[in-house]
């Protein structure tokens, strides 16, 4: 509409750009999920992470104190379309995927809890908050042939490109 797009960008989405609205709850129309095929065949496209209970209560003990069955920790996992965990409950108090991402230093707040009981293993798919443009996925869409203009219109749906 005339104006400067906000042109926020990330290393690595997860295969799928992340709508502004699920990791900011501002719904910008530019800024919606997108397809990002070359993030995928990244060599650093999935990560883990492993806990202990006492490292992850300790991690988390700004949130909630962890208390009970370990494996009762995490309930209600709330996902977007992009994968990304919205919010979820530890030990009973609801947070933000990107609260618990930025505390436990995760690559990206796309990621999956597992309990085998001795450590929590979470698995993390891309790398940044997932909005706007993939780095990876633009640097890929290059070598295939795109054009700047082709990878900007692709991350920035419905922005067009004007002197």
């Amino acid at each position: 509409n005339g104006e400067c797009a906000l042109a926020v960008y990330h290393a690595m989405s997860s295969g799928t750009t992340t709508a502004c609205r699920d990791a900011w709850g501002k719904d910008i129309p530019y800024l919606v999920e997108v397809s990002s095929t070359g993030d995928k065949i990244n060599e650093k496209y999935i990560s883990t992470a492993e806990f202990t209970g006492d490292e992850l209560a300790q991690k988390l003990s700004a949130y909630a104190t962890a208390s009970g069955d370990a494996k009762n920790w995490f309930k209600n996992i709330t996902v977007a379309d992009s994968k990304r965990v919205v919010s979820l409950e530890f030990c009973g108090k609801e947070l933000s995927g990107s609260t618990v991402s930025k505390a436990l230093s995760l690559r990206s707040s796309n990621f999956s809890i597992e309990y085998n009981g001795e450590k929590f293993v979470f698995t993390v798919l891309g790398y940044g908050h997932g909005v706007g443009m993939s780095q990876t996925g633009a640097n890929y869409m290059a070598q295939q042939g795109s054009s700047y203009k082709e990878i900007l219109t692709h991350y920035y749906t419905g922005c067009e490109i004007e002197k």
